[in-house]
């Protein structure tokens, strides 16, 4: 709950943005990965 939270506002604060960037590819927990790259895609269609 708490990430998602802190990507809601990732367009205006380029760390979170570098944050998610990490965590896709990078996370320990599959599911947060996954989801890190889901709100980055999001990002990209938008």
């Amino acid at each position: 709950a708490a990430v998602q939270e802190l990507a809601r506002g990732y367009k205006d604060d380029p760390q979170l943005f570098e944050f998610l960037c990490d965590r896709a590819p990078n996370d320990p927990d599959e599911k947060l990965r996954q989801w890190a790259q889901e709100q980055l895609d999001r990002h990209e269609k938008a």
